[in-house]
């Protein structure tokens, strides 16, 4: 056995003490449906316990996360309403709750404007990038961070009929519904968890879907599949080698 310096091993300790209190105003805030300060606070959590390497804490921390971001999707659904986003001047404008499509010219990385706007402000909101139609009819639709890019090709709203060359550049609003948004976000979710490799270690898994999570935070499985991945990274020894480049995708390439 590794002996452990008590000097260190005090100081890990004085660390953890914090993010419990905070974990526990997370929770406080979800029994009050507070759903922006429960997710604030368990979202800057998460990323304390996995800067830590705390994989229990990560897992717990992950549930809790979950159910304050189920609140906040359950709220923007039941508002029912869709507004777009048609260029960067009105990306921090969005004040309503519901959803939110982004539209070209814009791009995924600017969905992490309007979510943090939104959060900040107490709205529920649900964030979606769609890239111009392709040839073959279909919208792609996106959800970036600085290192990966998750991306799906769904059928357009119903009724939609404009072509690919006017889609990217004629932003369409009176025709996306709700149920094809929250679709759309669970496609995209469905797609990063099946990007994983589930051959990985644990810890690389979880590396993995912390950048997905952070893509696509309305996605519900994400959250316990990240949980699943922690447990697994508990038992096991930590990997010596870093952790390979993510297979999710390119995030300057369409």
């Amino acid at each position: 056995m590794v002996p452990v310096d008590s000097s260190q091993q005090g100081a890990h300790n004085k660390g953890l003490a914090p993010l419990d209190m905070q974990m526990q105003r997370a929770c406080d805030a979800l029994v009050q449906q507070v759903f922006h300060e429960a997710e604030r606070l368990a979202a800057s959590g998460l990323d304390q316990a996995h800067r830590l390497r705390d994989y229990d804490r990560m897992g717990r921390i992950a549930l809790v996360l979950q159910e304050a971001r189920r609140q906040r999707v359950q709220r923007a659904a039941d508002a029912g309403v869709v507004c777009t986003v048609n260029c960067s001047s009105e990306l921090g404008s969005v004040d309503s709750e519901g959803a939110c499509v982004i539209q070209p010219p814009l791009v995924g990385l600017d969905a992490a404007v309007v979510r943090q706007t939104a959060l900040r402000r107490g709205r529920a909101l649900i964030v979606l990038v769609r890239e111009p139609m392709t040839k073959a009819g279909l919208w792609p639709v996106v959800a970036a961070t600085e290192s990966v890019v998750v991306r799906v090709m769904v059928e357009p709203p119903a009724g939609e009929m404009v072509s690919s060359e006017q889609a990217a550049h004629e932003p369409v609003t009176e025709l996306i519904s709700m149920n094809w948004v929250m679709e759309s976000v669970r496609a995209l979710g469905d797609k990063a968890i099946d990007s994983i490799d589930a051959s990985m270690p644990g810890a690389w898994r979880v590396d993995d879907l912390m950048e997905a999570l952070l893509a696509v935070p309305e996605h519900d499985q994400l959250h316990q599949v990240l949980a699943a991945a922690c447990k697994d990274a508990q038992h096991e020894p930590e990997p010596a080698q870093p952790r390979r480049t993510t297979k999710l995708g390119n995030p300057f390439s369409f």
